[in-house]
């Protein structure tokens, strides 16, 4: 709360920000994120995926960061976790925009 009774939200809420992002996502919609296969999200945002064994994709340009079907590992940071955790972590996003990115709804 500020001291002339607007509280953050209200001050930081502008139309021009993103104050209209969705912040109510199902259970069923982050599951469906979760699962999503990151490989064709990644190919459209521009990541260049080499194969390897196993169907796995090395993501180049990013020494040894590995995807498969909607989970990734990066040994060389130890990271690792599910298609929305690759958008928080690694591209650092929030939880809302690595679920726009995943659900198609991002601008």
């Amino acid at each position: 709360m500020h001291s002339d009774g607007t509280s953050h939200r209200e001050i930081d809420s502008t139309p021009d920000q993103r104050s209209y992002a969705k912040t109510n996502w199902s259970r069923e919609q982050i599951r469906r994120a979760r699962r999503r296969r990151l490989m064709p999200v990644l190919k459209d945002r521009g990541y260049r995926l080499r194969p390897k064994p196993n169907d796995n994709f090395l993501v180049e340009d990013e020494q040894d960061l590995v995807v498969k079907s909607h989970y990734w590992v990066w040994p060389s940071r130890g990271m690792k976790g599910n298609a929305i955790d690759f958008f928080m972590l690694v591209e650092c996003r929030s939880f809302n925009e690595a679920m726009e990115i995943l659900t198609g709804k991002e601008d």
